[in-house]
């Protein structure tokens, strides 16, 4: 089994002008993956183009999208573009990833992660224990990748991935200092102190 493994994007901060480098890419990559007489091919695709209110855990797939920012309609043409495609393929799968834990430029949590390096005391506010949400450890994306691999894949799929339960900002901030910053004193903001700095 080949496989064409698509997960290029400029990143969450693209703007409109961005999102013909991002249709370019998919279709490059198409037109290597056909030539190239790859059978199977994987698009890195974003849990983004659900609306925000949508229940706190993914999605099912065939959920109402809703996009409205660059980075949501760049991945969402570049799925239409691959589906228009995908017969030509054995196996078509658009993985649309929640945000993915990984300590990168490049990653939608990062400004968050550089919070966390930064700050010797860090504040956790209470919003910061209501907002769940899905995310998606980068292990977990490797381990799940190494055994879609192995699969007999075909036809067209479409898969939300993430990790088994959701968590809150405040989860993940502590999840983030066990890790690297075990001695950063954590304290909890009164709630008026949290209205005063809105």
């Amino acid at each position: 089994n080949s496989w064409m493994i698509h997960l290029a994007s400029i990143n969450s901060k693209m703007s409109e002008e961005d999102i013909h480098v991002e249709k370019n890419m998919i279709e490059s990559a198409i037109d290597i993956a056909l030539t190239k007489g790859i059978k199977n091919f994987i698009f890195f695709s974003s849990s983004k183009l659900y609306p925000a209110s949508c229940n706190k855990n993914l999605s099912t797939e065939d959920s109402d999208l809703y996009i409205t920012d660059p980075y949501s309609k760049g991945k969402m043409e570049c799925e239409l573009i691959l589906k228009a495609k995908a017969e030509k393929f054995k196996s078509v799968s658009i993985f649309r990833l929640a945000p993915v834990l990984i300590r990168s430029p490049s990653s939608n949590v990062n400004l968050l992660f550089k919070i966390c390096e930064m700050l010797p005391l860090m504040p956790l506010f209470p919003a910061g224990e209501k907002n769940l949400r899905s995310f998606l450890s980068f292990k977990n994306l490797e381990l799940f990748l190494i055994s879609y691999l192995q699969r007999n894949v075909e036809g067209l799929s479409i898969l939300n991935i993430c990790d088994k339960s959701p968590i809150t900002t405040n989860m993940l901030i502590n999840k983030f200092l066990d890790k690297y910053r075990s001695k950063t004193i954590r304290f909890r903001m009164p709630k008026f102190l949290e209205y005063l700095l809105l």
